[in-house]
């Protein structure tokens, strides 16, 4: 069911959901104009160590601040564009989310605010974690709560509905 280099959720018009490997299919991305990319990452582990991997290949020239930065598209199209990406890190389990005192709310706001940049600019959003199934599926579930003021039950059952359609 889960595919690399795919786009596993689509929870509205703007919003996608998949994994980190997803961000790696630039035709994809350019032809569901994806042009936003939430990365929420853990810095422990081998996600840590792929996404420094990562970005080793971007120009430090398109790196404006540590976490955030435009990249060119690789993609054959004619126009030139770039894709604006926002790291997030995000702790795997909630125990490690605890033991760290990360404020999720802060976390969820900074990805909402990203798809309202993208909705306002007409393109839309990736937010991908290491397999897409947990902490970036939890991010979509809040963007629904705050931005289509949705209980956290209908929340949760749309982006269950989602996963489970595709």
């Amino acid at each position: 069911m889960w595919r690399h280099y795919s786009i596993q959720i689509k929870i509205d018009d703007t919003v996608y959901v998949g994994s980190q490997d997803a961000v790696a299919n630039m035709n994809l991305l350019c032809r569901l104009n994806i042009e936003f990319v939430c990365d929420l990452c853990n810095e422990d582990g081998e996600e840590a160590n792929r996404y420094r991997l990562f970005l080793s290949l971007v120009p430090s020239a398109y790196l404006s601040y540590r976490r955030r930065y435009d990249c060119p598209c690789l993609c054959p199209r004619r126009s030139k564009h770039f894709r604006y990406f926002v790291a997030m890190d995000v702790p795997e389990t909630e125990k490690k989310c605890i033991d760290s005192k990360v404020n999720m709310t802060i976390l969820f706001d900074q990805f909402c605010d990203l798809v309202e940049r993208g909705r306002k600019a007409g393109k839309c959003v990736l937010v991908c974690s290491a397999k897409g199934r947990n902490r970036a599926p939890a991010f979509c579930a809040a963007y629904l709560i705050s931005k289509e003021r949705m209980s956290r039950q209908q929340a949760v059952a749309k982006v269950l509905e989602q996963l489970l359609n595709m």
